[in-house]
């Protein structure tokens, strides 16, 4: 395959005593969707991934969804209950890698993890269309996979929820809404940074893809909430799509917290964005 070459895999370190207990409190008390009980749900490996798959009764397509975390916490259970709804609202089967956390798997490890999926997929999918999916950091790793991808790797589009697209912490919306947006603080942001980069350019396009070529980059929906820290990504991102006249909707979300949708359902803005979502989906895989 033609794919752009990623950088190669590097050895970690292991975690801080700290950050395990983070771990360990944030799945603790995690917020998730409800399951919807329409799916089936297995665990499978999908080109050597471990990965989540969540299958409705009669899927048409595929959609590989990267789950966020600020690339060193969290686990595809913070998404299932999110993504079984749309699931079996949209007829697709929906794949959610596991894939390697930092400090123990630092950049670009988890973007081979998710190339491999997507090509092990992509090979053995069939007719059916594929899709990509990502949120928080989970989006910036969905962008750069889909921006670097083979050319005749099809896709049918790609939807980012509060995509967190620029590891070089300078987006005004960092100062602009601190006060309005308590969970991406620049101190858990700088600290993700540094665990996952270790060293790495923060403007390596596969780090930060707002930096990346995206004529590759298929139909688009980015849904973000106006007063996040990382909204200025999505605005920046959707503005360079529209330049280069690549089909994209950018939904903004008055009183959206970080990814709302897949928390609660009953979160301001959560049910006007998995709307757009469900929306684009119908869209790009017409019954």
């Amino acid at each position: 395959m033609s794919h752009t070459p990623l950088p190669p895999r590097r050895t970690g370190r292991p975690p801080s005593e700290a950050l395990i207990a983070e771990r360990t409190a944030i799945m603790a008390n995690l917020k998730t969707c409800p399951f919807d009980s329409r799916c089936s749900i297995d665990e499978q490996m999908i080109g050597g991934v471990t990965c989540v798959v969540l299958t409705p009764p009669a899927p048409r397509a595929h959609l590989i969804h990267f789950h966020g975390g600020g690339y060193r916490y969290s686990s595809p259970d913070r998404v299932i209950g999110f993504l079984s709804a749309v699931a079996a609202d949209s007829e697709i089967e929906m794949i959610v890698p596991a894939y390697s956390l930092a400090p123990e798997a630092p950049f670009p490890n988890a973007l081979h993890e998710g190339r491999a999926v997507i090509d092990a997929v992509s090979a053995e999918g069939g007719d059916w269309p594929l899709l990509i999916g990502g949120d928080s950091a989970g989006g910036g790793l969905a962008l750069a996979l889909t921006a670097s991808r083979d050319p005749a790797q099809a896709l049918a589009g790609m939807f980012l929820i509060s995509p967190w697209l620029d590891l070089t912490l300078s987006a005004d919306a960092y100062r602009r809404n601190a006060e309005r947006d308590p969970i991406f603080s620049e101190t858990i942001s700088a600290g993700c940074v540094a665990d996952y980069l270790q060293g790495a350019d923060p403007k390596d396009p596969f780090a930060s893809p707002l930096f990346a070529s995206f004529e590759r980059v298929p139909p688009t929906l980015v849904v973000a909430g106006t007063g996040e820290r990382l909204v200025d990504d999505s605005i920046a991102f959707a503005r360079a799509l529209g330049e280069q006249q690549i089909r994209v909707t950018l939904e903004l979300v008055p009183e959206m917290e970080h990814v709302a949708p897949l928390l609660d359902p009953s979160l301001p803005g959560a049910a006007e964005a998995r709307r757009a979502i469900r929306r684009f989906l119908f869209d790009q895989v017409p019954d």
